[in-house]
């Protein structure tokens, strides 16, 4: 048995699958680096995307106990809980941190979580470091590809829910 969680304003929903969250069929934006003058290349885990092309990770609209304006309480809140991040800020692999399993069509990748967002008005359910869009296939330039994620062990965060 599943669980399902969605919240007013938000583009996509939540379902409870055992010890994972899973968001079906929403979008994927990409954020960071040097190509991206709308972003500091500052991150939530402190690993910056600017200087590090590279990097595979990923962004979730977490509800961060109202301290993030774009995802605060006051709006109702993200159908995510807040979880821990999966990168130090050293860049190294946060071995209790939570990752993220993206499938696009047949291409999938798991990556770390390191950042918050993207926010509510944006309607998108999962931001991704540059290197994660084109490694399922996503063109910088469109900016925007449909994806499923997994967020692997993420039930854990949630408070008095049970699938």
């Amino acid at each position: 048995m599943s669980v399902k969680i969605s919240k007013p304003g938000w583009s996509f929903a939540v379902i409870v699958h055992g010890d994972d969250l899973l968001v079906e069929n929403t979008t994927a934006t990409w954020f960071g680096g040097s190509n991206d003058p709308m972003d500091s290349g500052e991150t939530a885990c402190g690993y910056p995307t600017k200087g590090h092309p590279e990097l595979m990770g990923c962004s979730l609209p977490m509800d961060y106990q109202g301290k993030c304006q774009a995802t605060r309480k006051a709006v109702g809140g993200s159908p995510l809980p807040m979880m821990r991040y999966g990168l130090y800020s050293s860049g190294k692999k946060n071995p209790v941190g939570t990752m993220v399993e993206v499938i696009c069509g047949t291409r999938k990748i798991v990556v770390p979580l390191i950042d918050i967002g993207p926010a509510r008005w944006a309607k998108d359910g999962i931001d991704l470091t540059q290197a994660a869009f084109v490694a399922l296939g996503g063109s910088l330039r469109k900016g925007v590809i449909r994806v499923s994620y997994r967020v692997i062990g993420g039930a854990q965060y949630l408070k008095g829910v049970k699938s």
